[in-house]
């Protein structure tokens, strides 16, 4: 059964462009697992730009990336099968500046303890 984690605020200011959150293992009842799917809601920033997703590992290597998302939407994607392991982050990187203050959330879906190769 999939689970989700809590919401993961990501506050950009004027002239950010990317932002990187917490290890998702952080938080309670987070162990490892199996990413399925995300939702991310970007607001509605002066400028157009876009999103995109990215995991980044213990490493700090990327080890997923979405494609992109648009100003001002929901965007959910499902059927993903990205491993996580330890200390995994979500990092949303902007096409450029957002002109204007805002938070981007995002949702991740994830089933527990898998057994990974």
């Amino acid at each position: 059964m999939a689970r989700r984690v809590p919401l993961i605020t990501l506050s950009f200011g004027e002239s950010d462009t990317s932002k990187t959150s917490s290890p998702i293992s952080n938080n309670p009842g987070v162990h490892q697992g199996q990413m399925v799917g995300f939702k991310v809601t970007m607001p509605n920033f002066t400028n157009a730009v876009t999103g995109t997703l990215s995991i980044i590992d213990s490493d700090g290597d990327t080890i997923y990336t979405s494609d992109s998302f648009d100003n001002n939407t929901t965007t959910v994607v499902m059927s993903l099968n990205v491993p996580l392991i330890e200390q995994e982050a979500v990092k949303v990187t902007l096409s450029g500046a957002p002109g204007s203050d805002g938070d981007v959330t995002v949702r991740i879906y994830y089933n527990p303890d898998l057994q990974i190769p």
